[in-house]
């Protein structure tokens, strides 16, 4: 079902237009958007909360010009999604929303930079405006600092019915340790995670969470004594389809072992997209960690995304046909690609990357230093030989990007740019990701960073 577009407020407001036009026009609006200067046109809509009347779905970014009072206007018995990144709460507003609102399935709370009372008071009027009382919610999204241990206790054991989690407060083992103890089911129907944990904090808590299909997480510690993890994590949420681990490095950097690799291969058969990023060490992913059972892993994903430094050789194997030519649409791995062995595939097609589209890497191993870029002798020519081995490698391939900007790598992209151009490569268009983007409306908490560039 394609989401209707949102209207923007500016819009409701401009053109010559009769009184009635537009009050029409307001009255049918169904998904409203304000962007932090749209915040200022709050005025023009002020007292005229039954104006909306099939308003379902409002985006609010953060602004001073998001009051209680300027807000009133916009709450009705339809509204489905209230998604507030930032401005003033108090506690009766919260209770208007929670009595006003009752259709209410996805809350979003961003930021709240001035409280009712205190500096938690409005955290207490959460609670106590009957929000988390809400049975009936499937998305919750709460900013950093905007619950403490105790509310964060309160939804995972108060909301059965919550399909889709992100929080930024610390998932501890405590925590977990005292829902469970409470007797009531832990988030039974929980579909999607986002958050911040320490390592057995999260798996305490994801023993409660069999039906998981997508996880993101950044860990705070290195999980010491918590080995495995990666393995652990699949094991206990076998219909896994999408899994991202920033590895914090607060501690120190995360070390993930080959046996690791093969332990996450065979409890992981539903997977169809890994991301790893972060501080960590992974010296052991070479050809014999990447072989043999981890060919379970590789050969049903779609997106790959292995964003650490590491050395190893047999990157082509990869992402081509041994391991993941079969499915694979997007790979980023910061390893660099022997172009020897690049070139020794061209021929063997059980080595073809068939559906890849999209390829990241830090960098091509060269069979000699070469210098001087692209004006070096037979240099251009040893550029569109490699050109032209990767596109019957990745028949596919539209996008080529190479991390390392010497000049004989950007010269391999500017190669590869004229050839996709002169080809006029066009396929089916890719979805941002393929199992992440289907979440929603996605909220930058950032909880997970992006790669370093």
């Amino acid at each position: 079902m394609i989401s209707e577009p949102p209207t923007s407020p500016a819009s409701l407001l401009t053109g010559h237009f009769t009184r009635t036009w537009r009050r029409s026009r307001i009255a049918s609006t169904t998904h409203l958007s304000f962007t932090t200067a749209d915040c200022a046109l709050h005025p023009h809509f002020t007292g005229a909360a039954a104006a909306f009347e099939q308003l379902s779905h409002l985006t609010l970014a953060a602004s001073p010009h998001n009051t209680p009072a300027a807000l009133q206007a916009y709450l009705g018995r339809n509204l489905r999604a209230w998604r507030f990144h930032g401005g003033a709460l108090s506690d009766d507003f919260l209770r208007t929303l929670a009595r006003t609102c009752r259709g209410l399935r996805e809350v979003v709370v961003e930021d709240a930079y001035e409280a009712p009372a205190d500096a938690d008071g409005w955290v207490d009027a959460l609670t106590g405006a009957g929000l988390l009382r809400m049975r009936r919610l499937r998305a919750l999204v709460l900013g950093a600092g905007v619950v403490r241990e105790d509310v964060l206790y309160r939804i995972v054991t108060g909301l059965p019915e919550l399909a889709r989690l992100e929080v930024a407060t610390v998932v501890t083992r405590a925590l977990v340790k005292g829902a469970a103890g409470a007797g009531a089911p832990v988030l039974p129907k929980l579909r999607d995670l986002t958050c911040t944990a320490e390592a057995a904090g999260l798996l305490a808590l994801l023993e409660h969470l069999p039906k998981l299909r997508k996880l993101r997480v950044r860990l705070v510690d290195q999980y010491e004594g918590y080995g495995y993890f990666l393995a652990k994590v699949s094991a206990a949420c076998p219909r896994l389809q999408a899994l991202e681990v920033y590895y914090d490095g607060a501690g120190g950097p995360a070390a993930i072992f080959g046996e690791e690799w093969r332990l996450l291969a065979r409890s992981s058969e539903t997977l169809r997209e890994l991301r790893l990023h972060g501080n960590v060490v992974a010296t052991e992913i070479t050809d014999a960690t990447m072989g043999g059972p981890m060919c379970a892993l590789w050969v049903d994903l779609k997106v790959l995304r292995l964003c650490f430094g590491t050395v190893s050789d047999g990157w082509l194997r990869v992402w081509g046909g041994e391991y993941c030519g079969k499915s694979l649409r997007r790979c980023e791995i910061w390893g660099s690609v022997d172009v020897e062995q690049l070139e020794s595939s061209v021929g063997n097609v059980a080595a073809y990357a068939v559906e890849l589209r999209e390829l990241t890497v830090q960098g091509f191993e060269w069979p000699e230093m070469l210098d001087g870029g692209e004006e070096a002798p037979g240099m251009r020519t040893m550029v569109r030989r490699i050109v032209n081995a990767l596109s019957q490698v990745a028949p596919k391939l539209v996008t080529l990007k190479v991390r390392e900007r010497t000049p004989l790598d950007c010269f391999v992209e500017k190669t590869w740019r004229e050839l996709w151009e002169a080809e006029d490569r066009i396929f089916d268009a890719l979805p941002e990701d393929v199992c992440f983007d289907n979440v929603g409306n996605p909220v930058n908490l950032n909880i997970i960073p992006p790669p370093e560039e």
